[in-house]
């Protein structure tokens, strides 16, 4: 189980948050916020990620993102059953949604068939296993030194 690591980089008014976890020599994904409230998102959706199902099957080792790329490829999505499921499940999980306007890949945060994962399936494909405490210490910290400053 992986756990997070996150560095703040302020430039210009702005806060570039480079989101890491251990063992794993690349970024999993940056966001720029002007300020640390914006993260809330994240605290907004804590209980959604460490027990919401995901709504559709999935298939042995699949991560949750695969499935929904799947499920888009797949599907007529006006007519498919369990599109506007999946779609809500993707607003509470899907890092995007929570910080529209940014050019991130399609991440999602949630409960898998192994337990807490991140993953994408994107230019850049990945599943890791997480643990989810460690992402709110870390922007715990991110946010508790924001307001020292």
């Amino acid at each position: 189980m992986h756990k997070f690591i996150m560095y703040a980089n302020h430039s210009n008014g702005l806060v570039k948050i480079k989101f890491s976890i251990d063992d794993v020599k690349s970024e999993l994904f940056n966001i720029t916020v002007e300020d640390f409230t914006e993260l809330q998102w994240f605290f907004d959706n804590k209980s959604f990620f460490l027990a919401e199902r995901f709504p559709l099957d999935l298939d042995v080792g699949q991560s949750i993102a695969e499935a929904i790329d799947q499920f888009y490829e797949k599907n007529d999505i006006d007519d498919a059953i369990g599109s506007e499921e999946l779609y809500e499940y993707r607003v509470r999980h899907g890092v995007r949604f929570g910080f529209r306007g940014q050019d991130l890949p399609d991440i999602y945060i949630g409960l898998g068939q192994d337990g807490c994962e991140i993953s994408c399936c994107d230019d850049v494909v990945f599943k890791y296993l997480i643990d989810m405490e460690s992402l709110f210490e870390c922007l715990d910290k991110l946010m508790s030194s924001s307001s020292a400053e």
